[in-house]
């Protein structure tokens, strides 16, 4: 297989070009655009490559029965066109073939197509495949002529060359007035062995298609049909609940199979609806051929209307489904650049599947979909097996035997199971293809009857064979070689209810564990983040660097991890950890075996029983992997080390002044962990691990060898830690770099949405989904120069001009304007600030002590550019000024004891109710408070409490009135000159006035609670609520109260709340930090440019782009007329629709351009 694209720049569409090539043993690739210190790779390929002009390349495949070598290309006539090639042999051809990558420019002569006819006379057969731009009716699907195609066609006359190319376009049209043209050519010269096809398959980055030559060799044998295996027996009536909702699916996929047989294609944008309409439409263009003959000129008209009315309802049907695939697919995907290409595929472009490429194991060749599959099973088998069934057997027993009396709170609620639930999300069924639609919309009775298995199976410790049945599926690694099967991670799809049941006890697990977990250990933990264990990294560091010492980081990977957990051991070490028996062994039964079928491609295996350790994809496997490793994360370090976790990957640094008792800490450290590891069976590459030395001067000798297990670790100048790259002097360039290498592969991207008629409201959070998230990754945590912030800034810039089409002359804070989104510099500052005030509000961080410390009192600074730590406290400190910062959370979940006393009623009232008299709502009002109170204990107060947030001069106030039993009223106001958010206003309304209530009654009972904020009382009954109201020992009513509709107790509370002075002091959160950050960075900045200063005067708000349904040359000519910086072609297109203020008209629909003043 042999593809072929014009790529118009080999760098930036490497993405791209890692997914496609999995496809071919040949690529060739034309406008390469690379010179010769660029470094460009392949996985799994070697590279041949010519970097003069334009550039061209050739990539041919590493794998067993393949050869290849070079072919010299200096005897060809020599011409304006750039040429390479290839011999290519196989062990199914019987000669090699000569392949050749070709690229002509101006080739308007026929004698600059000699070197074809020269192709033509060599022995052997020849591929000439490549960019000719050259235009000929004989093969150009616009039919027009060029100089090129002039003088080619005329060479092609009296020459044996067979042209493979069909009249299909393979260059689209994206200049006024262009077409769309063939020119990507193809042609074979002598007997190419087998039968030769050629198709263009693929749309992406470039406006050339990816075309593709298929030698098909002649089959030996019958086509074996894919192995497709009954897994469950379908009844109707089943005992239990996944019988009853296996049968129910399975009735609605027939169902469905057949709807879908009755469409004419399967994309996934082809609904019913969009069917019936191109249905429709098809009978209205049937009607209208009929009728055009017709001498009647009322049937006609009457014929075309109809024609122009269902074709007019089919393309507006099919835009709204579209756009439904789009909206759905940019809530699910995050981050995550192969999501977006294979929907892209299911939209209906012919992208490349992979299932159909050649594996290698070891020196055989796995062609077929069985062949693949069975080798991936046998490997995932040898993988899982550590002949110790015996033993978790005796372990499941011995579980058993300890079990204790079942206490009532051990068995799991209907809140239990209605968060699980919800905690599923988009994901895929499993072998039984019960999807999560039907868990969602359960009724009452089958959650009810769920839930009774589950704790059934709780007790009994008997776990359902069906819920932890799985389909194996391969997945590719990223970086990896996938033609072979080291290159690829097995994952199991786990049948979903069995998924519910493992959340439910995954959470309940997690919940027990974690006051348990050292703070080195980083995964899989609320309120951590990925980058906290590289954010202690580069803290750690840069304070030794202030201390004038050097650091040693040793990174270790653990081999093969979770197949590598014993779980006996793991059952030890549970108990260890307190854990509830009987969990403990309903955990042991969950992972002591499990029925796997291999799915691969069409393929799939028969049930086979593997004796898993720790499934990938499971629930319970990340959470019973931190009870494994914490042996490990808490190995006591000396003074000058430290010892990180997360996942897989264990960090050790260590630091001193001496570079060698430095390497020696880390060394002790190392043989700890060398001990703890051999107890676990737990093994470590040293292969995959690495040293290296940061300090802001470069060792003058050879450093001694870390060791592990007797082997050295290999020194490294850099190391990507957790995706963060750190290089010796903290500088952050090699991390910019890498970010810069990341994004410019995924703006591929939004020029493929671009081009496939996207809109820019769905550009703009394509852009925020794949390129700003990898440029804010781990940004928090690094404290990089200006010239490093300029390379992120720039990435920034090429994304907001590519989706809006503007040059390069507009401004960028008009780009910024239109899409509502800071400068990364701004950014950085948010993200930093909000990083310090995690760190500040989490006890168990391992930086928590650091960051009191410096927000108490500011360390002393050597160095000019310190650590981000030290600069986030010392900017925290002089924006919150008086006020402190927050030193837990601000929200928790409500203690189950609590929530029993809490009361809610909200539902009584509505916003509606602002129409009624103010004094009818008074009454009915007041009338709620009297029943509300006649069913409460004494002594008893009502609370109403209201915030006031202004904008315009930043200042958030705070008012409560409390009214005892006998009527009399008290009352407390506040204020600070900050803008808060609404419900945070409201929240420090309701804490002065449980302070004020408590202070008058020490032995307060009972406490009603007004407030006109329904999302902070939706937010309380979802059962999240600050953790100092936590141990509230009164009873607590909560009533919903309509603002502004003539309450008076509210109408009080509101007018203190807007008449307190600003002189409280608060206790910011990060929340709060944020908006006091963004407020500043609003007023720090001038009026902006001028074309900012337009955009605002002509009703176009900050962020109007981002919220914007045009698409196409029409959002971009739009962009462009707002920002006043117009290129050629828009400038053209302007003209077109009658020149500025009929295209302003047109598009943006606002105030007229003759509004502005006179000079602009």
């Amino acid at each position: 297989m042999i593809g072929y694209w014009n790529v118009r720049g080999a760098r930036s569409k490497l993405l791209e070009l890692e997914t496609i090539s999995e496809r071919y043993d040949v690529l060739l690739l034309q406008e390469t655009l690379l010179s010769t210190p660029h470094f460009f790779r392949l996985p799994g390929f070697s590279i041949i490559r010519h970097d003069y002009g334009r550039g061209i390349l050739i990539a041919v495949r590493d794998r067993p029965g393949l050869t290849w070598k070079t072919l010299d290309c200096t005897d060809f006539e020599p011409g304006d066109y750039l040429i390479q090639g290839v011999s290519v042999g196989d062990d199914r051809l019987r000669d090699a073939v000569s392949v050749y990558n070709v690229y002509a420019s101006h080739c308007s002569a026929v004698d600059d197509w000699r070197f074809l006819e020269q192709i033509e006379n060599l022995p052997g057969p020849s591929l000439v495949l490549g960019d000719f731009n050259a235009r000929s009716p004989a093969w150009c699907a616009s039919g027009l002529h060029n100089s090129n195609g002039k003088a080619l066609e005329e060479l092609l006359s009296d020459s044996g060359l067979q042209l493979l190319t069909s009249p299909t376009p393979t260059r689209l049209a994206d200049r006024p007035g262009d077409s769309d043209t063939t020119i990507d050519l193809a042609f074979s010269a002598g007997e190419v062995p087998g039968d030769v096809f050629w198709a263009p398959t693929y749309h992406g980055a470039s406006d050339h298609l990816l075309c593709e030559v298929r030698v098909r060799f002649p089959r030996t044998g019958p086509s074996p049909s894919a192995q497709r295996p009954r897994l469950y027996h379908l009844r109707q009536g089943g005992t239990t609940l996944h019988s009853t909702l296996l049968f129910k699916e399975a009735k609605s996929r027939r169902r469905q199979g057949r709807e879908a047989a009755a469409m004419p294609t399967r994309k996934q944008w082809w609904t019913p609806e969009v069917d019936a309409a191109w249905r429709n439409k098809r009978s209205a263009l049937k009607h209208w051929r009929a009728a055009k003959t017709s001498c009647d000129a009322s049937t006609r008209e009457t014929a075309r209307s109809a024609r122009n009315k269902a074709d007019a309802v089919w393309k507006r049907i099919t835009l709204s489904s579209k756009r439904r695939c789009w909206d759905v697919f940019l809530q699910e995907s995050y981050r995550d650049s192969g999501q977006f290409w294979r929907f892209i595929g299911s939209m209906g472009d012919s992208k490349p599947q992979t299932s159909s490429m050649q594996m290698v194991a070891g020196s055989r060749i796995l062609r077929t979909d069985e062949e693949k599959g069975s080798a991936f099973l046998q490997r995932f088998v040898d993988q899982c097996s550590r002949g110790d069934m015996s033993r978790r057997d005796e372990a499941i027993r011995d579980l058993s035997s300890r079990l204790p009396q079942l206490a009532p709170s051990e068995l799991f609620g209907m809140d239990d199971l209605t968060r699980a639930i919800e905690r599923i999300g988009h994901v895929s069924p499993g072998p039984d293809r019960i999807p999560a639609s039907a868990l969602k919309n359960l009724s009452a009775q089958s959650k009810s009857r769920l839930l009774s298995e589950i704790n059934e199976s709780l007790v009994s410790g008997i776990v359902p064979t069906e819920w932890c049945d799985s389909v194996l599926v391969p997945v590719p690694k990223p970086g990896k070689d996938h033609h072979r099967l080291e290159g690829h991670r097995i994952i199991a799809v786990q049948n979903l209810l069995g998924k519910v049941a493992e959340s439910m006890v995954c959470e309940r697990l997690a919940s027990h564990l974690e006051p348990r977990m050292p703070p080195g250990m980083g995964a899989y933990r609320k309120g951590r983040s990925t980058w906290t264990n590289a954010g202690v990294v580069t803290h750690v560091i840069s304070e030794a660097f202030e201390r004038r010492e050097q650091a040693v980081l040793v990174a270790l990977d653990l081999q093969d991890a979770y197949n590598m957990v014993s779980l006996p051991k793991l059952a030890h070490r549970l108990l260890v950890l307190d854990t509830d028996v009987r969990l403990t062994r309903w955990i042991m039964a969950a992972l002591r075996s499990r029925r796997c079928s291999m799915k691969c491609g069409r393929w799939m295996s028969d049930w086979t029983d593997v004796p898993t350790a720790l499934p990938q994809g499971s629930p319970l496997s990340p959470i019973c992997f931190n009870a494994y490793l914490q042996p490990i994360a808490s190995i006591i370090t000396p003074d000058n080390a430290i010892l990180l976790c997360y996942a897989d990957d264990i960090t050790i640094v260590a630091w001193h002044r001496d570079i060698s008792s430095a390497i020696g800490t880390a060394q002790e450290v190392v043989n700890n962990v060398k001990a703890a590891c051999d107890h676990l069976d737990m093994v470590i590459n040293p292969q995959k691990a690495s040293v290296t030395v940061f300090g802001k001067r470069r060792p003058t000798q050879p450093l001694e060898a870390v060791v592990y297990g007797g082997e050295p670790i290999s020194y490294s100048d850099q190391v990507k830690l957790l995706g963060v790259t750190l290089d010796p002097a903290l500088t952050f360039n090699a991390h910019a770099d890498s970010v810069r290498s990341r994004c410019v592969r995924a703006l591929s991207t939004l020029k493929a949405a671009y081009s496939r008629g996207v809109d820019l409201r769905r550009i703009s959070h394509l852009y925020r989904s794949l390129v700003l998230s990898r440029i804010t990754y781990g940004l928090e945590i690094i404290n990089p120069l200006k010239t490093t912030m300029d390379k992120l800034e720039r990435i920034q810039n090429s994304a907001l001009r590519l989706a809006t089409g503007c040059p390069r002359q507009t401004p960028v804070t008009a780009l910024r304007y239109m899409f509502d989104l800071p400068s990364i510099v701004d950014l950085h500052e948010v993200l930093r600030a909000r990083a310090v005030c995690i760190v500040a509000s989490d006890c168990g961080h391992p930086l928590h002590d650091f960051v009191n410390q410096a927000l108490a009192r500011a360390p002393l600074a050597r160095l000019q550019r310190t650590g981000w730590l030290r600069d986030g406290t010392k900017a925290l400190r002089g924006l919150c000024g008086r006020h402190k910062i927050r030193r837990s959370h601000l929200w928790s979940a409500t203690p189950p004891a609590t929530r029993c006393r809490w009361t809610f009623k909200i539902d009584l009232f509505s916003r509606t109710d602002r129409e009624l008299p103010p004094h009818v709502v008074n009454a009915m009002f007041e009338e709620v408070l009297a029943d509300t109170s006649s069913e409460l204990p004494q002594p008893l107060v009502v609370l109403a409490t209201d915030g006031s947030v202004t904008t315009s001069t930043p200042r958030s106030g705070w008012g409560c009135v409390m009214r005892e039993s006998d009527g009399s009223l008290q009352t407390h106001r506040g204020g600070c000159n900050l803008r808060l958010s609404s419900m945070r206003a409201e929240l420090e309304a309701i804490f002065r006035g449980l302070d004020l209530a408590r202070s008058a009654h020490p032995d307060l009972a009972a406490c009603i609670i007004c407030t006109d904020s329904q999302s902070l009382l939706r937010k309380l009954e979802s059962g999240s609520a600050p953790p100092e109201w936590h141990d509230l020992p009164q009873q607590v009513v909560w009533v919903y109260c309509p603002g502004h509709a003539g309450v008076q107790l509210n109408d009080r509370a509101d007018h203190l709340a807007g008449s307190g002075s600003a002189s409280d002091y608060l206790e910011l959160g990060t929340q709060d930090i944020q908006l006091i950050i963004r407020d500043r960075q609003l007023s720090s900045r001038d009026d902006g440019s001028w074309e900012e200063r337009r955009m605002s005067e002509r009703g176009l708000q900050r962020g109007w782009a981002a919220k914007s349904t045009s698409r196409g040359r029409a959002a971009h000519t739009m962009c462009q007329l707002a920002t006043g910086t117009l290129s050629r072609a828009a400038l053209t297109r302007v003209f077109q629709l009658g020149g500025a203020e009929a295209a302003w008209g047109q598009l943006l629909g606002l105030r007229r351009l003759t509004t502005l003043p006179l000079d602009q």
